[in-house]
């Protein structure tokens, strides 16, 4: 699934040039288990009495929770991007061109946002929503 997803955003910023792709993909990666771990965190909780979420933020100024934030996903950005060597790279790539698949049909599309989204929206229905 993971492998999907960074063959998907490979793809597409190699058709558009937009920026290095293996950091983007690699980047989109973490996105898409940041959101399922914030899935998994939220249905514990929505189906749980446990309450591991119910801390409150760090401090009360938002620039230095998002500055703290910042700091603890930036080494997983990076050893995401160590994760995801050239070899490794070149391996999914292969792998996925040897499937001869278009990437871009909406079957792969959908795919691609409902592995996205819609742990993000079950998510945020379970944090909103529990006890």
């Amino acid at each position: 699934m993971y492998s999907f997803v960074f063959y998907f955003m490979y793809k597409y910023h190699t058709r558009f040039g937009d920026f290095n792709p293996r950091f983007t993909a690699s980047g989109a990666v973490l996105v898409t288990i940041c959101i399922h771990l914030f899935f998994l965190f939220c249905g514990v909780k929505y189906f749980s009495e446990e309450g591991f979420l119910n801390q409150s933020s760090f401090n009360d100024d938002y620039f230095t929770n998002k500055l703290i934030w910042m700091a603890i996903l930036l080494p997983f950005l990076i050893l995401s991007f160590l994760y995801y060597s050239k070899s490794r790279v070149s391996k999914i790539v292969s792998k996925y061109d040897a499937k001869r698949i278009r990437i871009f049909s909406f079957k792969n599309i959908l795919y691609f946002l409902v592995i996205m989204f819609v742990p993000l929206i079950l998510g945020v229905y379970f944090l909103n929503h529990s006890k």
